[in-house]
């Protein structure tokens, strides 16, 4: 969250400061402004502390001063791991397409991929565009408002293709961004099969007449088509 530029309040425990029970964001104020802060819970059901931790059981949990300590350093791999990591995630993402097709229609296990493929196309784009602005930014929004689940909507059942795309974008994460054209050029073929992977998820919930969703992914794929037919994203140019 800080790595993206927010402001953010752990809020503790009464009886223990140190234990974290949630947690607040707020955009950076212009000028002498102050902050609006919003809870996790309050921004999305799923984006609470507790729902949250629920998706990682065995993460370590981090006392309050550990959140306040926290920064958003940049990664520590060397160039040739980073783009190691970029080829082998391009790779992943490829074969991750090819097995959309075997999720049946009505398969429960939809929610899950949906809300996966969203959070790789988020970091996506925070790879190739760190400030939140270009078509994969624009595509990962209009994915992630389809895919988020309703309101105390049960956790979705477990899917196989959802836990290689989270590998995935955790991959993303340690890798962080491109830090010149060299790199960037391997990034961009992640780019490339982020943008196949939607369009084939578009076209698959089309074609199952799941309006909403084929909507939402149609919207994703028409800001990330350009890329496709040009071969590079906003930020490598």
């Amino acid at each position: 969250m800080k790595g993206a530029g927010l402001l953010v309040a752990a809020r503790t425990a009464a009886k223990d400061p140190e234990q974290v029970v949630g947690y607040a964001v707020a955009l950076r104020p212009a000028g002498a402004g102050k902050p609006t802060w919003y809870a996790g819970r309050s921004l999305d059901g799923d984006l609470s502390l507790p729902q949250v931790r629920k998706r990682w059981p065995e993460a370590e949990r981090p006392s309050a001063g550990q959140w306040k300590a926290a920064d958003s350093a940049e990664s520590s791999l060397r160039s040739e791991d980073r783009m190691a990591v970029w080829r082998s995630s391009a790779a992943a993402l490829e074969a991750i397409s090819g097995r959309l097709a075997g999720v049946t229609p009505g398969s429960p296990q939809w929610p899950a991929v949906a809300r996966a493929s969203a959070e790789l196309l988020a970091r996506v784009a925070a790879a190739t565009e760190p400030s939140g602005r270009g078509p994969v930014s624009r595509a990962a929004d209009a994915l992630a408002r389809a895919a988020a689940p309703p309101r105390r909507a049960p956790a979705p059942v477990a899917s196989s293709v959802a836990g290689e795309l989270g590998r995935v974008a955790d991959a993303l994460l340690v890798a962080g961004h491109a830090r010149d054209g060299g790199e960037a050029a391997v990034l961009l073929a992640v780019v490339v099969q982020a943008a196949r992977l939607v369009v084939a998820l578009a076209e698959l919930r089309a074609a199952q007449q799941q309006a909403h969703a084929a909507g939402a992914a149609a919207a994703a794929a028409a800001h990330l088509m350009p890329l496709l037919q040009s071969g590079a994203p906003s930020s490598t140019k």
